[in-house]
């Protein structure tokens, strides 16, 4: 495979692969809790069913080897698909595990399109290509993980998998400003929370929404601890980030996984998340302990 080509399809199932991607089901349940908030659940769980996830990734495949790890100590999930916009440690991965991959460079897709900017335009192109990718893959589905996934999707995704997409962000998006805006976005979240004198930083996983790291908050993993050097640098924060994605990114985005697989996480009306039926603040259920 050269690369001058832009769309790899590698270790895809090779039975019926005309077969047009179907989602699993069981995402709608309906349920009221307490205080008469209706709230739908994520996932409903079936006898002799397993939740199907299909990860997105960019980067370093941490969090991906994480998710990986707890796959195989747990008979509720599978990592169905891995989906990449470059060539990364989360493309090895899925060559090396076996697990089907469907890679589309994405500066190779905009340069194919005669620009070197990433519009909005061409990026909803991109995601129609990852969309039509995934339909032809012989696999059920039932959530996306974006695992370290350093693009912003946009509104094409999104319609297409309403509050079916999960985002891990490494800041605490509880805290905000004196406007109510979130303080932590974006992809310097951890310098500025140290910088702005956070002694602590943590991890969250949100459910993805068409703002930028706006989406309701699921859960908020461990605090971790900053022990590197003063006057915090970008250097020091990168440091403490890599400490982070073991500490709090890791127990988070496992235990959402494990809670949702459960049939235990819920979405309100106003946007609530709720856990086995309790609503939750703002921060989301919180994980207290790292991984073992």
């Amino acid at each position: 495979m050269g690369d001058s080509n832009s769309r790899y399809f590698l270790n895809t199932p090779q039975s019926n692969p005309t077969k047009s991607w179907e989602n699993s089901g069981n995402c709608c349940v309906d349920v009221k809790d307490a205080t008469g908030e209706n709230y739908q659940l994520l996932y409903s769980p079936s006898e002799g069913k397993v939740l199907n996830v299909v990860v997105f990734g960019s980067g370093s495949g941490t969090n991906l080897r994480a998710l990986l790890d707890a796959q195989k100590q747990s008979k509720q999930f599978k990592i169905q698909a891995i989906v990449s916009d470059r060539k990364c440690k989360c493309y090895e991965t899925a060559e090396s595990e076996n697990i089907p991959l469907i890679y589309i460079s994405f500066l190779k897709f905009i340069k194919n399109h005669g620009t070197e900017k990433a519009t909005l335009s061409l990026r909803m192109q991109y995601e129609e290509e990852v969309i039509d990718a995934l339909e032809k893959l012989n696999i059920s589905m039932d959530l996306i993980f974006l695992a370290g996934y350093m693009r912003i999707v946009t509104s094409t995704l999104l319609n297409r998998f309403p509050n079916k997409i999960l985002n891990v962000h490494p800041a605490d998006l509880s805290v905000t400003d004196a406007k109510g805006n979130r303080e932590y976005v974006g992809a310097n979240a951890v310098y500025e929370a140290l910088l702005a004198g956070e002694g602590e930083t943590c991890s969250c996983v949100i459910i993805v929404d068409n703002g930028v790291d706006t989406g309701p908050i699921i859960a908020t993993g461990p605090a971790v601890k900053y022990t590197d050097i003063l006057p915090i640098t970008k250097e020091s924060a990168q440091r403490h980030q890599e400490k982070q994605k073991q500490q709090s990114d890791w127990p988070v985005a496992v235990k959402v996984i494990e809670l949702i697989s459960q049939g235990l996480v819920g979405i309100g009306d106003k946007k609530n998340i709720f856990i086995n039926g309790i609503p939750q603040r703002e921060g989301g259920y919180h994980i207290t302990k790292a991984l073992p």
